[in-house]
């Protein structure tokens, strides 16, 4: 049976996450594709402050699973994880814009902790870590390539 089958047989429909689910990396360049090419059309700082505000939203959306499928610990990991984050992306807004490229960046090695060693804690669908990779490390490569490309 193939991938494209047994998304059909999921739910009776082809529904996102089961579309996801059956390509979590390709599902990811698109995701990160969409995600960063419409900084071309973004001027300079306004592209700054929507990255930085996605690299919040992405970090945040692990307290989701927490909340969901965890516990108060798995909550209280997250939450400070999410706040680094989100520190990182006002680091980037307010003093270095590169530093938003590399929270993306190191993401992907949250990501890859969560597949790892984390896999308990939040109890992630198997397809979520290699798409959420592949949507961080894409987002950043674009964001690097514009940045670099403005000057």
């Amino acid at each position: 049976m193939s991938k494209h089958t047994q998304v059909r047989e999921t739910g009776g429909g082809l529904h996102m996450r089961a579309l996801i689910a059956a390509n979590p990396r390709r599902s990811g360049v698109i995701t990160g594709a969409m995600l960063g090419i419409p900084h071309v059309l973004l001027a300079g700082d306004l592209s700054i402050i929507i990255s930085a505000l996605t690299l919040t939203f992405i970090a945040g959306i692990y307290m989701g699973f927490a909340i969901v499928r965890g516990s108060e610990t798995a909550f209280g990991v997250e939450l400070v994880a999410a706040v680094g984050y989100t520190l990182i992306a006002l680091l980037g807004v307010v003093f270095i814009r590169w530093m938003i490229p590399l929270g993306l960046v190191a993401h992907s090695a949250w990501d890859l902790a969560h597949h790892h060693r984390h896999a308990a804690l939040t109890d992630l669908p198997r397809w979520y870590v290699p798409f959420c990779i592949v949507v961080d490390l894409v987002l950043a490569a674009i964001l690097v390539t514009i940045w670099i490309t403005r000057g």
